[in-house]
């Protein structure tokens, strides 16, 4: 009779056993989620900026070779002006970028 109830006890302790280590398993589970999802968006906000620094960059060089051309010919031309336009709407785009994170991050305070 006492070797059905140490059966019973032992089957008790090994299911408590087993919902500890699942639940710590599901907890683990939820905080791995939970962490790619934020490096995920990470990854994107990383991607968006570096597509935005490239543009820039390609605005700056139309920029410098424009003015260099300007300077050569001595006079502004055509192509200043669309350098111009192209580095100050890339600018803009940018500006914009960090406004959208700037808000982002204000509003999770």
């Amino acid at each position: 009779m006492m070797a059905a109830y140490i059966g019973e006890i032992i089957s008790g302790a090994v299911l408590v056993l087993v919902t500890i280590i699942e639940a710590r398993a599901t907890i683990e589970r939820r905080e791995r989620s939970a962490e790619k999802a934020k490096n995920d968006q990470r990854a994107e906000l990383r991607a968006k900026e570096s597509i935005l620094s490239m543009q820039m960059q390609s605005a700056a060089l139309d920029l410098s070779d424009a003015t260099a051309l300007a300077v050569q010919q001595g006079k502004c031309n055509g192509e200043l002006v669309r350098a111009r336009v192209k580095a100050q709407a890339a600018q803009e785009e940018y500006e914009k970028f960090l406004r959208e994170i700037g808000a982002k991050e204000t509003t999770k305070i």
